[in-house]
């Protein structure tokens, strides 16, 4: 349970398996591995095809439909379409996480010991204050854990390895304090820094907050999803109504 969501553990590894096997069992489903698009062509407002590289082999598609599900809007940008414009500092905190291993499976209480040690280190000055939303969750095997942490946006020009230095100074510093983590180790960083204010298309319409609260119903309705509204902001954290 995270909150009052409940959820299910799973394996990142099963669920890309599971996942390749729907689609592979797709008969009228094309799926290229480690493909990237490199340009689009656009014409009267209408992507006509795109250009991509499977490997090193190039390829062009010729789409009905585009759904863009690259995490960083890369359609939206090769395409030139509308973007809405958002201040660095009124964008979302950025996420990244580290799964720990070698936990003392007994410690219940590291979801809350965690955070507390944490932002009593921030008070002295000893982390960053914007370590302060930093959480521990469980994993599958009671040994170990994620460290999701949490980074201002935009503020390193190599983000990933201001993460990687600042894990590395949660770690060492929980590992000193809390006797449950003193013979952990950092088993797996996150490949990058996540942006939470990814690249957004400026559609027909945006939705709003009245939409999602009064579960307003649209007639081109495509999918249906129920999460609350979810904002991590840079000096409150994580807020959600």
């Amino acid at each position: 349970r995270m909150g009052r969501v409940y959820v299910l553990p799973y394996s990142s590894e099963h669920l890309q398996a599971v996942y390749s096997q729907m689609a592979e069992s797709e008969t009228s489903l094309q799926v290229f591995y480690g493909t990237r698009a490199v340009s689009i062509s656009v014409a009267d407002g209408v992507i006509r095809s795109v250009s991509a590289f499977s490997g090193d082999q190039p390829m062009e598609i010729i789409p009905r439909m585009i759904v863009d599900c690259s995490g960083s809007g890369m359609v939206i940008q090769l395409a030139g379409a509308g973007q809405p414009e958002v201040p660095t500092e009124e964008r979302q905190l950025a996420g990244f996480a580290i799964r720990l291993s070698g936990l003392n499976a007994a410690d219940e209480l590291l979801p809350i010991r965690i955070p507390y040690v944490i932002r009593a280190a921030i008070e002295k000055r000893l982390l960053p204050e914007y370590l302060r939303y930093t959480t521990f969750y469980p994993a599958l095997s009671p040994s170990e854990g994620y460290l999701r942490i949490s980074m201002p946006p935009g503020r390193w020009a190599d983000s990933t390895s201001q993460a990687h230095h600042d894990a590395m100074q949660i770690h060492a510093h929980l590992a000193g304090w809390i006797t449950s983590l003193k013979d952990s180790v950092i088993a797996e960083f996150s490949t990058e820094v996540q942006e939470r204010e990814g690249t957004r298309l400026l559609g027909k319409h945006t939705l709003t907050a009245a939409d999602v609260l009064s579960g307003r119903r649209f007639s081109d309705a495509a999918a249906a999803n129920s999460w609350p509204m979810e904002f991590w902001h840079q000096r409150k954290g994580p807020c959600y109504q």
